[in-house]
C-alpha cells in the first residue's frame, strides 16, 4: 500500500500546534506535511502535489477548499476546538468549511453535539470522532535538556494555554488565591494572550507576588519539562476540544485538575476507564471552592501518581493516525 501525500494546512505556523506535533512524530502510513497559508507561494504548488488536504483551521481551509475543488483533491477537516467561542463570520465560514469538505473529523463527541441542528442534519453523514493522541516516543525525548536550576524542586501546578476567556484562567488564580495560606506550592501559568495583562493585574491586586509565575510562550520542549517536574497539572476550562497538553500529562502520569465539563468527561467514557484510575479530578470551573479544594488535594499530598498503565494505549498517537488513515484511504 503506497503512502499518501498529506498535506496539514493550518492558519500561521506555530511550533505548538497539533498539527505540527503529528508530522514531527512521523508516521510509518504516509507522509505528512504542514503548510502555514501565510506562505502564499507555496499554496499552490503543495495543494497540486498532495493527495488528501487535512484542514485545521477556519480561514485557511476557506481558501484551501476552494482550490481543492479546482484541483479535484480530496479534503479532511477537523474541529478542534468549540462552536460556542467562534466570532459570528467563522460561524458562518465554518458552514461554508462543512459544505465543501470530504470528510469532517471531531476531536471530542461533544464538540459534535454542541453544534446547531441544522449543521448536525446536513454532515451527520460525513462526521466521524477521534480523539487526539500523543507521541510516547517524542515525550521520552524532550524536556530533558531544557532544565531551569531555578525551579528545581518547586511546588507547583502547571496550566500550559492561551490566555483566552475560554481557558478560566481568572477563576484559577482567584481560586490558588483562596488556598495560598493552606498550600505551600506556586501556579506556574505557561502561554500568552489577550488576557495577558489582566492576569497578571489580578495577581498584583491579590498580593501573589511570586506565588503566580507567567512563564509566557515557551517552546514545546520547556513545556515537557516543566510537566514532568510539576506537582499537578490544571486545566478548568468552560470549554475544550480535547487538549494536547493534558493527554500529555496523563501519559507522563501527572496527577490532573480538569473541569466537570462534556469534553473531558466524554474522553474518559470513550476510553472506557474511570478518572480516578489516573489521578485526575473533576472541578466545577465556576465555582472557585471546587478548583481550590482539587489544588489542596493535589498540592499537599505526597504520593506520586504512578497511573495504571492503560492509558498508553488509548493516548497512543498511532492509533490517532492509524483512525486517520482509514479516513484518507475511505475518500481517496
Amino acid at each position: 500500500m503506497e503512502p499518501l501525500r498529506v498535506l496539514h494546512v493550518i492558519n500561521k505556523e506555530k511550533v505548538t500546534s497539533v498539527p505540527r506535533q503529528w508530522c514531527d512524530a512521523g508516521d510509518s502510513l504516509n507522509d505528512h506535511k504542514l503548510l502555514a497559508v501565510n506562505n502564499v507561494s507555496m499554496v499552490i504548488p503543495e495543494v497540486v502535489r498532495s493527495d488528501i488536504l487535512h484542514l485545521h483551521q477556519i480561514k485557511s481551509a476557506v481558501l484551501v477548499l476552494m482550490l481543492a475543488k479546482f484541483y479535484k483533491k480530496k479534503t479532511v477537516y477537523t474541529m478542534h476546538g468549540s462552536f460556542t467561542f467562534l466570532s459570528l463570520s467563522n460561524r458562518l465560514l465554518l458552514f461554508f468549511v462543512f459544505l465543501l469538505a470530504d470528510r469532517i473529523v471531531f476531536v471530542n463527541e461533544h464538540l459534535m453535539h454542541e453544534l446547531p441542528s441544522v449543521f448536525s442534519k446536513l454532515f451527520k453523514a460525513k462526521s466521524e470522532v477521534v480523539l487526539n493522541g500523543v507521541s510516547y516516543d517524542k515525550l521520552d525525548q524532550m524536556g530533558e535538556a531544557e532544565k531551569n536550576v531555578k525551579y528545581e524542586g518547586k511546588n507547583f501546578i502547571f496550566h500550559p494555554a492561551r490566555h483566552v476567556p475560554e481557558k478560566n484562567i481568572s477563576n484559577l488564580i482567584l481560586a490558588f488565591n483562596s488556598v495560598k495560606e493552606k498550600c505551600d506550592c506556586s501556579l506556574f501559568l505557561a502561554g500568552d494572550g489577550p488576557l495577558t495583562k489582566d492576569l497578571k493585574e489580578l495577581c498584583k491586586e491579590l498580593n501573589l507576588g511570586e506565588r503566580v509565575i507567567f512563564l509566557g510562550f515557551i517552546p514545546r520542549q520547556q513545556v515537557m519539562y516543566y510537566l514532568r517536574i510539576c506537582k499537578g497539572f490544571i486545566m478548568p476550562s468552560i470549554s475544550e476540544g480535547l487538549n494536547v497538553a493534558f493527554l500529555e500529562a496523563l501519559a507522563l502520569n501527572k496527577k490532573c485538575i480538569v473541569s466537570r465539563i462534556p469534553s473531558f468527561q466524554k474522553a474518559f467514557a470513550q476510553w472506557n476507564i474511570e478518572p480516578a484510575e489516573l489521578d485526575t479530578y473533576f472541578v466545577d470551573p465556576r465555582s472557585i471552592e471546587s478548583i481550590g479544594d482539587a489544588i489542596c488535594s493535589v498540592c499537599c499530598t505526597e504520593e506520586v501518581s504512578i497511573g495504571s498503565g492503560r492509558q498508553r494505549h488509548f493516548l497512543s498517537l498511532e492509533n490517532m493516525l492509524s483512525r486517520y488513515n482509514d479516513i484518507y484511504r475511505a475518500i481517496a
